[in-house]
């Protein structure tokens, strides 16, 4: 129903280096996107013009809007991570920024609400003992991050105003000894988060109000099988379904049992998928799920096939509706767009891409 011929999307050339995220705010009057190049990019999501920009002192991994559309949490390859005023200049306002040269942040989640930031942290530069995971889940009360207050300067580094390095734990999970965890998403309630490691399971955890110590027994354990390691979990706009990005292929969970609703399995790693909105359309529902990967750029020369096309299934009966062509790298990440009219995706070539789907998209029969 659609072709890449039929589709040409918007391109953002604001980053020259790999762009590792693109997201949207919750209203979808925004999107960001964060990149190798040390920057963090604030645009327009109706104009797609670049209104907003902040500098790192490196790479920049990961970015999430709160919800209430104001605030961006940022961390980079390494140990540091930011909270900034979206609508302030980065010379301009006082921002939230935590260092701790012991630990690396993997993967970050803030739950429905902005009640708790997850980070998951690699305790790479500490002394453990032997047998101890390196791994480790902190869960802070968002609202009360204010330590940090720092202020821009103009030789791009941060100076603080009120420094005090020590944040107070909310909750905190040391991993089992052999289990090393790499992924972390939280559910539609905050006292519920889930957990990928590195041995293909993923964990449903209970937070228990008043005990900081999250205890290690999962509510639920599911081991995927055959789906090689999990790059990323993300949830359908409605949380109906956890969806576990894998090298080979996408798996949809029911968070309620981490049963396995639909597999779709993949030549080529799969790094971030989505649901359409028009799942919740009362004229014509469309159950289609995007996602998209693929393989470095370097090796596309060796590549047998493709390799990073961005894929649509109908996932009630399990058949692809089409593939997208057209970029030249991984695509590290996908935002799609609330009214279902397209999406963003975050490109290994350092390019931003904005589609919109055709006239024969809305008007296909293929939506049970």
């Amino acid at each position: 129903i659609i072709t890449a011929k039929k589709m040409y999307p918007i391109e953002l050339r604001n980053h020259s280096a790999p762009v590792n995220r693109a997201i949207l705010n919750r209203a979808n009057t925004l999107f960001a996107t964060c990149s190798n190049d040390f920057l963090v990019n604030i645009y327009n999501a109706i104009t797609f013009d670049l209104i907003n920009q902040f500098k790192l002192t490196m790479a920049a991994s990961n970015i999430i809007f709160t919800d209430k559309d104001d605030k961006l949490v940022i961390t980079t390859h390494l140990d540091q991570w930011y909270i900034f005023d979206v609508f302030k200049y980065q010379e301009e306002q006082e921002f939230f920024e935590h260092t701790n040269e012991s630990l690396k942040v993997m993967n970050m989640s803030l739950s429905y609400g902005d009640t708790y930031l997850a980070l998951l942290y690699n305790m790479f530069n500490v002394q453990l003992e032997e047998g101890v995971s390196r791994n480790r889940l902190v869960i802070y009360d968002f609202a009360e991050l204010k330590p940090n207050r720092c202020k821009w300067k103009e030789d791009g580094t941060s100076t603080a105003l009120h420094r005090d390095n020590f944040l107070e734990e909310k909750f905190s999970l040391k991993a089992r000894k052999g289990v090393e965890y790499s992924k972390v998403a939280f559910f539609l309630t905050d006292d519920i988060i889930f957990l990928a490691d590195m041995a293909n399971r993923v964990y449903k955890y209970a937070l228990e109000s008043g005990e900081r110590e999250i205890v290690d027994d999962p509510m639920i354990v599911k081991q995927l099988e055959s789906v090689g390691n999990i790059n990323s979990l993300t949830f359908s706009p409605k949380y109906e379904f956890l969806m576990a990005n894998c090298t080979e292929g996408l798996v949809m969970l029911d968070p309620d049992t981490l049963e396995t609703f639909r597999y779709f399995k993949t030549k080529q790693p799969v790094l971030c998928s989505q649901v359409s909105h028009l799942l919740y359309s009362d004229r014509a529902p469309k159950y289609h799920i995007l996602f998209a990967g693929g393989i470095p750029a370097r090796e596309q020369a060796t590549a047998s096939e493709g390799g990073n096309e961005i894929f649509v299934y109908n996932f009630a009966v399990g058949n692809k509706i089409t593939e997208l062509s057209g970029c030249f790298g991984n695509v590290n990440w996908l935002a799609a767009f609330k009214d279902g009219s397209g999406f963003i995706t975050a490109g290994e070539e350092g390019i931003v891409r904005v589609y919109r789907f055709d006239k024969s998209y809305y008007e296909s029969k293929d939506g049970l």
